[in-house]
């Protein structure tokens, strides 16, 4: 099912993202050679997943399976990427990543816009990994398998962030963020921060995928009249 397609696949190097030009990510278009089976599995588990918990960064429910296929089918394309140095900028942990290959899963993330209403902070940029708290995984693989017909409706891409001229900041922040209940009050306070700073922004595309640095800050693009009617769903890969 997780066969990559590559014959069209087609890999795009972002590189000198944010204020220091140190931040880099790869888009990588025509992932997978048959993205429907992968969308259909996914919507096939949507009312199997649990809600991210509220005491969590994020918005939305996430499904999770064991998958000895998908290091199969994508190990190899990675391993080219993820040792690279020059690109990242900063040393890799070869033996975490190593030993994460062999427990690797099929995540799926599902959203609604209409869940920013419960939990407004939600909208708060964050990192899956943090210098002062740090994570096995340093990369994060985002797979964006919405239709063309409901990315057209909906939107939904993802964007980087820098906070006070940061990309990665020691350790979260949404923490004091919690109290605010409103979601309108809480979108002002982001967008109009000097604070807070989208660096780069990938829109987001059927069968698209987007790969970089689990502590760099970043933010799904939504609000909450979007995806009304049926989710924003993402495959997840930690690396």
């Amino acid at each position: 099912m997780f066969e990559l397609d590559q014959d069209k696949m087609e890999i795009t190097a972002v590189t000198e993202i944010g204020p220091s030009k140190n931040i880099s990510a790869l888009i990588i278009d025509n992932f997978y050679k048959d993205p429907e089976k992968v969308r259909r599995f996914g919507r096939e588990n949507e009312l199997k997943a649990e809600t991210i918990p509220t005491g969590q960064p994020g918005v939305g429910k996430r499904f999770a399976v064991p998958s000895k296929e998908l290091t199969f089918q994508l190990k190899p394309l990675f391993d080219q990427f993820v040792y690279d140095e020059n690109l990242w900028g900063v040393p890799v942990n070869k033996e975490d990543i190593e030993e994460g290959w062999k427990n690797k899963g099929c995540i799926f993330n599902y959203t609604l816009g209409s869940m920013l209403v419960d939990k407004p902070w939600g909208l708060v940029p964050y990192q899956d990994s943090y210098p002062f708290a740090p994570r096995p995984y340093q990369f994060l693989l985002t797979v964006y398998l919405n239709t063309k017909e409901e990315i057209k409706m909906s939107g939904g891409g993802t964007d980087l962030y820098s906070f006070l001229g940061e990309m990665t900041i020691p350790r979260p922040n949404f923490a004091q963020y919690q109290t605010e209940k409103d979601v309108k009050n809480m979108e002002m306070s982001i967008r109009s921060s000097f604070a807070w700073k989208s660096e780069h922004a990938f829109p987001m595309m059927y069968n698209r995928a987007i790969l970089f640095q689990t502590q760099v800050l970043h933010q799904d693009e939504l609000y909450p009249g979007s995806y009304p009617d049926f989710s924003r769903m993402t495959q997840l890969l930690y690396i």
